[in-house]
């Protein structure tokens, strides 16, 4: 669920995404770039995703126009060659990534939402904004979004419940594992081996009244009972005998 509202914020409130722009998605077939992919077609943003060769297939039937290789040394340049500017860069990447994001992304109208940065931190100076790179950068971090600006979190929330009452965020379908088989689910999520978006996890439940249950999400974020509220129901009683892995490609995590 933690990737559904990040996404929508990255691409609504902040992002301010509109029809027709275009929107550049980082590590595309991760959680939240997955579910970027799918907001993003739906709110019919022309979308370049990047990504390692062997998870584009999945990118393309998410909604993806265009899928490129992250890796590749001509990257903006190819962004450039093949979407002229972008409106719109959701940047989870960092240091690898982020004087690309700053090349391709539009003079002056153009937007960066960071909201991560796996391959180290970087830094960009007044020089560049106002010399060299005149884009808007804006940080998010969904449990300081909740937590100090609740009346635009409550619209995510009310926003996310409408989509998945659309159908546009379905619930996923899980992956089962006997709970003897972790390690190795867990060896392939680490290893990025697994063309979809899987996270071996046991699920945790609590109680808060009686014959209800909801997620306890406060590991991941601040105020994090709230961000699990619309998917309440749709989560299943634990056991003890196997571990649950989640599929973005199909459904929401």
């Amino acid at each position: 669920m933690l990737n559904w509202v990040t996404a929508l914020a990255a691409l609504k409130p902040l992002g301010g995404t509109r029809a027709g722009e275009v929107v550049r998605v980082h590590a595309a077939a991760g959680g939240v770039g997955q579910a970027a992919v799918r907001l993003a077609s739906h709110y019919c943003a022309q979308i370049v995703a990047t990504a390692s060769p062997s998870k584009h297939h999945v990118l393309h039937a998410l909604g993806a126009g265009h899928v490129l290789d992250s890796r590749r040394p001509d990257l903006a340049d190819e962004i450039a060659r093949t979407a002229g500017g972008v409106d719109l860069v959701l940047e989870s990447v960092g240091r690898a990534t982020f004087r690309t994001s700053l090349v391709v992304t539009r003079p002056f109208t153009g937007r960066i939402v960071v909201f991560g940065g796996a391959s180290g931190e970087t830094t960009v100076s007044t020089h560049d904004l106002a010399f060299s790179h005149q884009v808007q950068i804006k940080g998010l971090h969904i449990g300081a979004l909740a937590t100090d600006a609740p009346s635009i979190y409550q619209g995510l929330l009310l926003e996310l419940e409408a989509l998945v009452a659309a159908g546009v965020c379905p619930p996923g379908t899980p992956e089962v594992h006997p709970l003897a088989d972790g390690p190795n689910a867990a060896g392939t999520t680490r290893c990025r081996r697994h063309p979809r978006q899987t996270r071996p996890r046991p699920v945790a439940l609590k109680r808060d009244r009686p014959g209800r249950n909801r997620a306890s999400m406060s590991a991941k974020a601040k105020g994090g009972d709230r961000l699990a509220e619309p998917f309440a129901a749709l989560i299943p009683e634990p056991t003890s005998s196997y571990v649950k892995s989640s599929s973005m490609r199909n459904g929401w995590s």
